[in-house]
């Protein structure tokens, strides 16, 4: 977060792809602006940030959980085309990322 409490960018840490043989890292860290973008809708709001296959979610105080960014993925012919987005009850199978608060 900037100092007007806008969100500039996110920084993810996964696990490498033990397929990807470009490096000895265990980790690869990712940069993206796009979610920030999304997510400054909830400037000065208290949210958590969920994610799951289908993409990354917002809970707000009240407990709901919306969709704002949406996983692309490859075609998978086990997956279902039209998946449930999770409602507030349930959000339990989401990971939770990271908390959002305004800096000092």
């Amino acid at each position: 977060m900037n100092t007007e409490g806008n969100i500039d960018y996110i920084v993810t840490i996964s696990p490498k792809v033990t397929k990807d043989s470009s490096s000895s890292s265990k980790y690869t860290i990712n940069v993206s602006s796009f979610l920030s973008k999304a997510l400054n809708q909830y400037k000065d709001q208290q949210i958590t940030i969920l994610t799951n296959s289908k993409g990354y979610y917002v809970v707000t105080q009240n407990h709901k959980a919306k969709l704002v960014l949406k996983t692309p993925r490859l075609e998978d012919k086990k997956v279902k085309k039209n998946e449930s987005i999770p409602t507030g009850n349930n959000v339990t199978q989401l990971k939770q990322k990271a908390s959002v608060t305004m800096p000092n």
